[in-house]
Formats: C-alpha cells, sequence, structure tokens
C-alpha cells in the first residue's frame, strides 16, 4: 500500500509520471503494458481489468453513444427532442405552466387561418342587412352561428370562403340560453375544422377566424389569449353564462365565427355580447361541444333538449363561504322529488362546489354547468354536507316544457 504523504516527503532522483499519466508518451511506451493505476493512483488495477487506456476516437464513441441514450430516454419520456414548454403539478397555481401550442409542431397564426378558414363561411341575413360569419360542424351542410345575428330569420344566405359561392341556407332553430343558432345548407363532405376535445385554459392561444367583410375576402384573423373561463355577457334573451373570455376585442363579423387553439383546434364559436359590466374589453365565444350539441339536438329531433338536474337554490353568502375555508358555492335549498338530484343523493342544505372538477361558486355557476350538458349525460357534483365533502354522481333528464 503506498503511502501518498510519504512520497510527498520523499527525495532523491524524479521519477517519470507513468504513461497514462501524461500528456505525452514516447513511441517505446504504446503498447508497452505500464502498471495501471486506480483510481487516485493509489492502487494497482486488478489484472483482470489492466491494460492500455482506451485510445481517444473510443473515448468520443462511449461519450457520443451516452448521449444518444440519453436523447432517446427523453423521447420515450416526452415525445420530443425540443425544449418545450410543459404542464406541471405544483403546490400553486404559479407553478402549473402549460404551452399555448400543446402539439409535437407548433403552428403560427397563418398555419391555423389555412387549417381552420375553409370551414368559416359568410352569413348574410335579410339581404345583407345583418352579416356575420359561420363555423360548418358537419360535412353534410350543418353549421352553427350567432342565434343574435340570425334573430327570427327563417332564411339565410351562405357564402362559402373566397369563392364567393353563395347557397341558400334553412335556420333549423336557436337556443338563445346559450346563444347559438343552426343552418342547414345543401352539399356534402364540405370542409371542416378539427375540434377540440375539452375546454381550453386561461393563458392559452385564443386565435378569431372569421368571414372577410367582402364576399371574396377571405377570413379575418384577430390572435390574443383566453383570459377567463365562465364568463357572463348579456343576449338579447337575457345573460348568457359559461363562455370563453379573450383578451381581444373580435371584429364585427366575427359573429359565429371560430374561436381557435394555437393547434388549430376549434375550441369555441364567437358570439358579440356586452359585458354584464359595460367596460371589460374583448370577446366571447360559445365553447364548441355546446354548440354542436345544439345543432346535434335540432337535426336529431327537431328541437333543442334542455337538462334538467332538479333543484333550486341560492348563492353561498361570503361570510358562510369564508367560514367554511370555500371561495364560494350554490347552496340547495329544494330537491326536486324523484328529479336528477334527488335519485343522486343530493339534499337540501348541501353546497355545490364544483360540476365535473370545475369549480362553482354561484347559483348562476351550477345554471350555466348544466345548461352546457344534454340530457342523458352523466355529471359529478362535488358538494360540501355539514362540514363533510361528497360527491354524487347526477344523470341528467330533459327538462318539460
Amino acid at each position: 500500500m503506498r503511502d501518498d504523504d510519504a512520497d510527498d516527503d520523499a527525495s532523491g532522483p524524479s521519477v517519470p509520471l507513468p504513461p497514462e499519466d501524461r500528456l505525452w508518451r514516447h513511441p517505446s511506451e504504446i503498447g508497452a503494458g505500464a502498471s495501471p493505476r486506480g483510481p487516485g493512483g493509489s492502487a494497482p488495477v486488478p489484472a483482470s481489468s489492466a491494460g492500455s487506456p482506451p485510445p481517444l476516437w473510443a473515448v468520443a464513441v462511449v461519450a457520443g453513444l451516452s448521449g444518444a441514450v440519453v436523447a432517446v430516454a427523453a423521447l420515450a419520456v416526452t415525445g420530443s427532442l425540443s425544449p418545450r414548454l410543459v404542464e406541471r403539478n405544483g403546490s400553486s397555481a404559479a407553478a402549473q405552466l402549460r404551452s399555448i401550442s400543446t402539439s409535437t409542431a407548433p403552428k403560427t397564426v397563418r398555419d391555423v387561418a389555412a387549417v381552420v378558414g375553409p370551414a368559416v363561411v359568410r352569413v348574410e341575413v335579410d339581404g345583407g342587412a345583418r352579416t356575420g360569419s359561420g363555423v360548418v360542424v358537419r360535412a353534410d351542410g350543418v353549421l352553427v352561428t350567432s342565434a343574435a345575428l340570425v334573430g327570427d330569420a327563417e332564411r339565410v344566405v351562405v357564402v362559402h370562403g373566397g369563392e364567393g359561392r353563395e347557397v341558400e341556407g334553412t335556420v333549423l332553430g336557436s337556443d338563445e340560453v346559450v346563444g347559438v343558432a343552426v343552418v342547414q345548407v345543401a352539399g356534402e363532405d364540405l370542409p371542416t375544422a378539427p375540434r377540440a376535445t375539452g375546454n381550453p385554459m386561461t393563458g392559452e392561444a385564443a386565435i378569431t377566424v372569421s368571414s372577410g367583410s367582402g364576399r371574396s375576402a377571405g377570413v379575418t384573423v384577430t390572435a390574443g389569449v383566453v383570459s377567463a373561463l365562465g364568463g357572463e355577457a348579456t343576449g338579447p334573451a337575457g345573460v348568457v353564462r359559461g363562455l370563453i373570455q379573450t383578451d381581444r376585442p373580435m371584429p364585427p363579423d366575427a359573429a359565429g365565427g371560430a374561436l381557435a387553439d394555437g393547434d388549430g383546434d376549434v375550441v369555441g364559436m364567437c358570439v358579440l355580447l356586452e359585458s354584464m359590466d359595460g367596460a371589460s374589453v374583448g370577446g366571447y365565444a360559445v365553447p364548441i361541444g355546446v354548440a354542436t350539441a345544439v345543432a346535434d339536438d335540432l337535426v336529431a329531433h327537431g328541437r333543442v333538449r334542455q337538462a334538467w338536474l332538479g333543484v333550486e337554490g341560492e348563492d353561498l353568502d361570503a361570510e358562510d363561504a369564508a367560514d367554511m375555508g370555500l371561495d364560494g358555492g350554490a347552496v340547495v335549498q329544494r330537491v326536486t322529488n324523484g328529479g336528477p338530484a334527488d335519485e343522486s343523493g343530493l339534499s337540501s342544505g348541501d353546497v355545490v362546489v364544483a360540476v365535473d372538477g370545475m369549480p362553482v361558486s354561484s347559483m348562476d355557476d351550477l345554471a350555466a354547468a348544466v345548461s352546457a350538458r344534454r340530457p342523458g349525460q352523466q355529471i359529478v357534483l362535488s358538494y360540501r354536507r355539514e362540514g363533510t365533502d361528497g360527491m354524487a354522481v347526477v344523470v341528467l333528464t330533459e327538462k318539460s316544457r
């Protein structure tokens, strides 16, 4: 065993460093099998592992292979080698980050317009007295547009894209509660835009794609972000709830147009409504799932079917909410005997705080969540009962008229 301290103090002729510890070697030393040293030079390496140090090319190959292994591992975990902002779970909302575009090939605003644009049409009502946009949601010629735009008109003209081709449209009906009208035009294999499967998140890209101001003007595009969910605005028939709100005002012809995310998926149908406070600046859109559900109802049943929960209630008082450690909620005052809520076990006095995981801070929030769904759909209500949290699975039924 070598004593490093003793070697440091020794005197006498200096001994050359072993070849492997020097930056150079004499040709006679190459392949000479000089005794290798262990880590730190403290002990010989066992004979089974002894030998000449690997040449530099071998080190480079090993390093390259190591890098490749790391890269493949990253690809297996993330699905991409490009650095992207991804959503992370954290202890607070501030720690959660989400990419504006979740696809492996993020699109530009121009790309989004190219994908969505062919499905956006111009809608002219009463000989052009009112104009706006529409979004083709079914290849057989069914499109959704703004109920405020269509009003009580029985006939509209639909102009397809930049080609300026116009066709007669028939109004199948509308749902003033959610602000959606449905129009049918003749045609087969009409272009439709890809639709998002869920709601967007606050801070994600919000790109409005609407018809241009002229018949052959193509589309108009406005880029912004989603500023809020569950927005409320005033429509012709009263308050419209459950809206996607953006940070950018929409052009006049955007009513009925498409709201897309950064991947080119349609997340909503634009509506031009007045904000509840009269001061908010931005735009609103009905979630595309709500709009297409209205269209499906009108095509299949000839009417819009309203979902029914079977409760009456009021907003949770702010002081009571603070005492309960809640931000708000909907207090159930009466449950209809034999109704969906009753069948699920919900009781008078329960405070509903979420629907399918989305927070409920008022009775209006609860009503909006139900109106955005259809009869036969199952929802999960989270509630607080006498200090204990619970969940109720409810199958909504059709509201009798």
